[in-house]
């Protein structure tokens, strides 16, 4: 399995970091690419675990992605479970 780790330092709350960053939409629009949540995770959290999102960027195939480790407010794992553009 391969594995890709981001690390970046805000000068913002955890919390306010993480939603900005955990919402599938909110996450489209920071970065340029279409996402589109098409099936929630496990309530109360849409964004969280079992969540799955649709993302799409120019020219490359749309691919989804699949939440498998929700933590709220400290950590969001998930794995390409269709199309891969890697």
């Amino acid at each position: 399995m391969n594995t890709i780790t981001i690390s970046q330092r805000f000068r913002a709350p955890r919390q306010t970091i993480f939603d900005a960053l955990c919402d599938h939409e909110n996450f489209g629009r920071l970065t340029g690419a279409t996402i589109t949540r098409i099936r929630d995770g496990q309530p109360p959290y849409p964004n969280g675990l079992g969540s799955v999102r649709r993302i799409k960027v120019f020219p490359a195939p749309a691919f989804e992605e699949t939440v498998v480790t929700w933590e709220p407010g400290h950590l969001m794992e998930y794995e390409v479970t269709l199309g891969s553009p890697i």
